[in-house]
C-alpha cells in the first residue's frame, strides 16, 4: 500500500489533486470554525450513502485509470524546436506499459530507437528527417505510445486502442 500511495504521491498529476483536496479540506474545516457551522452541521444527520457513493465511484474510477495508463511527454512541448536528433523523455502511470517511441513524416508513423523505462519514467531517441542539414523548418508530429500488440516499423495509423501520450508538433531547429 505504501508503494502505490508514494507513486500517486510522486505522480505530475495526482500530486496536484491530492494538493487540491488538502487545500479544500483545510478551507471548508476554517470556514466551519471561523463561521460558526459546526453546531449547524452537527444538528442534521447525513445518510452514509451521500458519502459513500461519491468516495466509491472515485475509488472505482481512480482503479480502472490506473489499470488503463496514461502516457505523457514532458521534455518537449507542442511547436518546440528539435534538433535533427534528440532524446525525448516523458512519465507514465503504469510502469508495466511498454513504450515506444513514434515520428510521423512521410505519411507514415515511424518507430523511433529503444525507449529506456526506469520505474514510470521513459526516454528514447527521435530523429526528424533524413538528413541532418535539411529540412530546417519542417514540422513533425510525435507521439509515445504503449500498442497492445506488436505493430510494424512503418504504420499509417495508430491503434485506436493504444495508450498513448498526446500527438504533439515539433519543429525542427537544426
Amino acid at each position: 500500500m505504501g508503494k502505490i500511495f508514494t507513486r500517486i504521491w510522486n505522480d505530475p498529476v495526482w500530486s496536484k489533486v491530492i494538493a487540491a483536496i488538502i487545500v479544500a479540506l483545510l478551507a471548508a474545516f476554517w470556514a466551519g470554525v471561523h463561521f460558526d457551522w459546526w453546531p449547524q452541521l452537527l444538528v442534521y444527520r447525513i445518510p452514509l450513502w451521500i458519502v459513500v457513493l461519491p468516495v466509491a465511484i472515485g475509488l472505482i474510477g481512480w482503479l480502472i485509470w490506473m489499470r488503463r495508463g496514461k502516457i505523457e511527454i514532458v521534455s518537449v512541448r507542442h511547436l518546440d524546436a528539435v534538433a535533427f536528433q534528440q532524446t525525448i523523455s516523458g512519465v507514465m502511470t503504469n510502469p508495466n506499459l511498454q513504450v515506444e517511441l513514434r515520428v510521423y513524416a512521410g505519411n507514415v508513423w515511424h518507430k523511433q530507437g529503444k525507449v529506456d523505462i526506469v520505474d514510470r519514467n521513459w526516454r528514447g531517441k527521435c530523429q526528424f528527417g533524413n538528413d541532418p542539414t535539411k529540412p530546417i523548418g519542417q514540422r513533425f508530429s510525435l507521439v509515445a505510445i504503449a500498442p497492445k500488440t506488436a505493430l510494424a516499423d512503418k504504420v499509417p495509423t495508430l491503434p485506436k486502442d493504444a495508450v498513448k501520450s498526446e500527438i504533439i508538433t515539433v519543429i525542427r531547429s537544426s
